[in-house]
């Protein structure tokens, strides 16, 4: 199964997570920066990599707590770095292991292609971060995406229609 949300407070998070949980045998969560970066939370770089600050801390409780794979990828980097905001984010969640239970794909589309590679027939897939919205603002240039548009490509490329 497959859910595209546009999530990014803990509330909304926290009521995905728990609904879904029970409802698959394993949870992939393909998770946005911009959870938790300039746009959304006014983080910092400084503040990004400290659980307690802001939101962080219970958006990483949440992701940790309830998926069971975790792959954090950028949405709107703007002018930072993507994989350094990303390793900032996963030493919060240190209790996933590397490239097993948690990845790191700046590239969005990439990234769902992992997601949808891990899956089996008896997993959920959330999209969450993206949702709605209709481009990946970088530092130099804007891309246009479409998250559901993207989600039916690569779903597409693996036979399913």
């Amino acid at each position: 199964m497959l859910v595209i949300a546009f999530v990014y407070r803990p509330t909304e998070l926290y009521i995905i997570l728990s609904l879904y949980k029970h409802s698959a045998k394993h949870l992939i969560t393909n998770l946005v920066i911009d959870f938790i970066c300039e746009s959304v939370f006014g983080f910092s770089k400084s503040v990004i990599g400290m659980p307690q600050g802001g939101k962080l801390g219970p958006l990483l409780f949440l992701w940790t707590e309830y998926s069971d794979i975790v792959i954090l990828a950028d949405e709107d980097p703007r002018g930072e770095k993507p994989l350094e905001l990303l390793e900032m984010i996963a030493k919060g969640c240190a209790n996933l292991e590397r490239e097993k239970e948690l990845f790191l794909i700046p590239d969005r589309p990439q990234a769902i292609r992992k997601a949808f590679a891990l899956a089996q027939s008896d997993d959920m897939v959330l999209l969450l971060g993206k949702g709605h919205e209709n481009s990946i603002i970088y530092k130099d240039y804007t891309m246009p995406y479409d998250e559901i548009s993207e989600a039916k490509k690569a779903l597409s490329e693996i036979g399913y229609n």
